[in-house]
């Protein structure tokens, strides 16, 4: 498996396209859209990167935000991804009608993507993971574990397109690993951390359809009983 999951997000007839874990935007699509808005064929990446006020800026980015060449512009072919700010600075240069496009789309949606896994998945990313799994890959966890939640979830679609009831599962599921590791609990003697992880998951999904069938039923008799 990859450990990049390209998100992909439509917006005023435009598809945006990237990297969930680094948030890095993805420039074959980008040039993609750019040609089909605009026309012009002079405004490849490749041109933006030789002028010298892209130099300058990347340069600036480096600096203000303690940025490695590797965090601005990432990967070649179809998986380059650049950096948001650098998406921002192509937008101006291609045209002041597609300028305005993605800043519409930013406003928009760039909250929402950069928690796309929701509080309790940073919380858990950022504070937990490193305290109880120092020296394993995280990104593969996470990864891993998404992609359990979506099977456990019988989810087909990305987590762009989540129910807010998938929302509440993924959230609750979150919040109560947090836990069991505040508690202590570790994977058993041999036992894989995704194994681990995959078991507590079922555990908490479990318990969560518990707690939906009790709503339920005292829902029943509360109407019964009016």
């Amino acid at each position: 498996m990859t450990t990049d999951q390209k998100l992909e997000i439509k917006f005023d007839d435009i598809l945006f396209a990237q990297d969930m874990h680094s948030k890095m935007i993805y420039v074959n699509e980008l040039e993609v859209e750019i040609l089909r808005f605009t026309g012009l064929l002079d405004k490849r990446f490749n041109i933006f990167m030789t002028r010298k006020d892209t130099i300058d800026f990347i340069e600036a980015l480096k600096i203000a935000d303690n940025l490695n060449e590797s965090q601005i512009i990432n990967g070649r072919g179809k998986t380059k991804r650049i950096h948001h700010l650098l998406a921002f600075k192509f937008a101006t240069w291609v045209s002041k009608e597609f300028e305005i496009k993605v800043y519409k789309f930013f406003m928009e949606h760039y909250p929402d993507i950069r928690e796309l896994g929701g509080d309790r998945y940073n919380e858990f990313r950022q504070h937990f993971l490193p305290k109880i799994y120092e020296g394993d890959n995280h990104k593969w966890i996470i990864i891993n574990m998404n992609i359990y939640i979506n099977s456990t979830l019988e989810k087909e679609k990305g987590w762009n397109k989540q129910t807010k009831l998938e929302y509440k599962a993924r959230d609750y599921i979150y919040s109560h690993i947090m836990l069991d590791i505040k508690r202590g609990l570790k994977p058993v003697a041999r036992q894989l951390i995704s194994n681990f992880i995959n078991e507590r998951i079922d555990y908490h999904f479990e318990s969560l359809k518990m707690l939906k069938e009790i709503e339920t039923l005292n829902s029943k008799n509360n109407n019964f009983d009016e």
